[in-house]
C-alpha cells in the first residue's frame, strides 16, 4: 500500500530550472539553502530593540534547523533515502510559513507607523516564490528516490 504524503498536493516537474535533472536540481537547492539562508531573512521589520533581540534568536535557531535539514537531505540524496526528502520538504514548508509571517508582520508594523521596507517586502515575496518552487522540485525528486 502506497502511503500518501502531506506534500502530494504539490504539482510535479520533470526538470529543475528547465534543463537540469531533478537530482542535480535538488542538490543545488540544498546547497543554496546551506550557503545563503539567513543572510537577509528578516530585513523587513524594524521592531523595538528588546523584540529585535528575541526575533534574532528565534530566526538564528530556525536558520540553523533549515541548514541542518538541507545537509541531511544532501546525505539522503547520496544514500538514496526518501525520508530525507520528506524532512527537507517539512523544513521548506515551515520556512515558507515563517516568511509569510515575516511579511505580514512587516506590513502591519508599516501601517502602524513604523519603518516599512518595500524592498524587504519584495525580497521576502520573492523568497516565498522561490521556496515554493524548491518544494515542487524536491517533491518531484522524492518520487525518483528508491526508499
Amino acid at each position: 500500500m502506497n502511503k500518501m504524503s502531506l506534500f502530494d498536493f504539490l504539482p510535479k516537474t520533470e526538470k529543475c530550472c528547465v534543463y537540469s535533472n531533478l537530482r542535480t536540481g535538488s542538490i543545488l537547492i540544498a546547497l543554496f539553502i546551506v550557503f545563503t539562508l539567513g543572510m537577509a531573512t528578516w530585513t523587513l521589520i524594524t521592531p523595538p530593540a528588546e523584540i529585535k533581540r528575541i526575533i534574532t534568536v528565534i530566526m538564528s535557531i530556525l536558520t540553523g534547523l533549515y541548514v541542518i535539514s538541507a545537509l541531511v537531505f544532501l546525505l539522503g540524496i547520496c544514500m538514496d533515502k526518501k525520508i530525507t526528502a520528506e524532512i527537507f520538504l517539512f523544513s521548506l514548508g515551515f520556512q515558507l510559513i515563517s516568511l509569510l509571517i515575516i511579511i505580514f508582520t512587516g506590513v502591519v508594523w508599516g501601517f502602524l507607523g513604523e519603518n516599512l521596507s518595500i524592498s524587504g517586502i519584495s525580497m521576502n515575496v520573492f523568497a516565498c516564490l522561490l521556496t515554493g518552487y524548491f518544494m515542487i522540485v524536491v517533491r518531484s525528486y522524492k518520487e525518483e528516490m528508491m526508499q
